[in-house]
């Protein structure tokens, strides 16, 4: 997978994730550990009907991740392959539609700013959705890993999340099996979202 980027991407990181419409049970496990820092942020999030990998637009920065392995234990390797500003290069909007496997539709312009590339390029394209979302992220560290407990709106809905991940796969599981999240299937924000808004939910 070629790599584009204005800044530095990160290194790939062992990842797992819940997201139900609620995970009071789960709050109560994590009382008394302290939040270290909030975030009001809204994001795009490009969801592919043929893809896995996780594509989004945050404060005028697009970035794909991709779902580079998946582990026995089902813990996914996502590693940032992808980030751009706008207005975006079409040479860019190549190696994105690259990632996602689908085909490329005609590109009219050399460059493109977001709006233009959501109405011409995403919006008319069958295999994908933009679908706002907005999040208030609570982020803490908890044995090593990095953490957060996520509220969402999306078209409507309310929905929670959770995330523990680092780069020692060891160090996720060990946290996963403190909080009895053991048997819970991993389910990554595109997959939770996809199913959410019952779109290419098979």
């Amino acid at each position: 997978m070629p790599q584009t980027s204005q800044r530095p991407l990160d290194l790939p990181r062992w990842e797992w994730r819940t997201l139900a419409t609620s995970l009071g049970d789960l709050r109560f496990a994590l009382r008394g550990v302290p939040i270290e820092r909030v975030r009001n942020i809204e994001e795009t999030y490009l969801l592919c009907a043929r893809s896995s990998h996780n594509a989004k637009i945050r404060e005028g920065l697009m970035d794909l991740k991709w779902r580079k392995q998946v582990g026995r234990h089902g813990l996914e390797l996502w590693d940032p392959v992808l980030k751009s500003t706008f207005p975006c290069e079409a040479e860019v909007l190549l190696q994105l539609f690259g990632g996602w496997g689908i085909p490329v539709p005609e590109l009219a312009r050399r460059r493109y700013a977001q709006q233009e590339f959501l109405e011409e390029v995403v919006v008319p394209h069958p295999d994908l959705q933009a679908v706002r979302v907005a999040k208030v992220r609570e982020g803490f560290t908890l044995d090593g890993t990095t953490c957060e407990l996520v509220r969402l709106e999306v078209s409507g809905m309310h929905l929670e999340s959770f995330c523990a991940e680092h780069e020692d796969p060891r160090l996720v599981l060990q946290v996963l099996h403190a909080l009895g999240l053991d048997n819970r299937p991993n389910i990554n924000y595109p997959m939770g979202l996809k199913h959410a808004l019952a779109r290419w939910a098979a």
